[in-house]
């Protein structure tokens, strides 16, 4: 089931290459700027086949500017997510990084099958190393919000149940239409 799942991953996203990469000229074509950094139509062709994916599993149908105006969002939101991580100095983890092209490479029969599809959908492995460091990035900022510890006392309870009497009223109404006795 997991090499499946590899697999279709995998397909997937040389599908996206090959969508958006149709002649090899067109690789550093720059599709948007978000704070200075590029944002090129090949990372917006790696999103294609997962956005059309999740729409067709919603029953939407996947096509048109719904998925290209998908796809930009989502990669400009990871830019930005990746762009908050190296701000605070947030490093990308380079054993998960492996472990993803490795998995990529055996979806495809081994690195150079991997690197062969790349380059015929006018792609580097270096490019799609990027975006995986750059996915790695963007986990590891969620990561680091999630670990952070919230500490709750029973003093801020207390204070926030003062300052917010209406949410924690009660109307207490009971609607009864009809009360049943068994009778003996």
């Amino acid at each position: 089931m997991r090499y499946k799942l590899h697999r279709l991953v995998t397909a997937a996203l040389l599908i996206g290459v090959a969508v958006t990469s149709m002649a090899q000229n067109r690789t550093e074509e720059i599709a948007v700027v978000v704070n200075g950094e590029n944002i090129y139509t090949w990372e917006i062709g790696l999103l294609l086949p997962q956005i059309q994916t999740e729409m067709a599993s919603q029953g939407v149908e996947p096509g048109g500017e719904v998925v290209i105006r998908t796809a930009l969002q989502r990669a400009i939101d990871s830019k930005l997510l990746a762009q908050e991580a190296r701000r605070r100095e947030l490093e990308p983890n380079a054993g998960r990084i492996d472990e993803k092209m490795n998995r990529m490479a055996e979806g495809s029969g081994g690195r150079a099958n991997l690197e062969a599809e790349l380059i015929k959908s006018g792609l580097t492995y270096a490019q799609l190393r990027s975006t995986v460091v750059q996915s790695d990035l963007v986990q590891s900022l969620v990561e680091s919000e999630a670990s952070l510890e919230t500490t709750v006392t029973l003093e801020s309870v207390t204070e926030y149940y003062n300052a917010n009497p209406e949410r924690f009223k009660n109307q207490d109404k009971i609607h009864a239409r009809h009360i049943l006795f068994k009778v003996r």
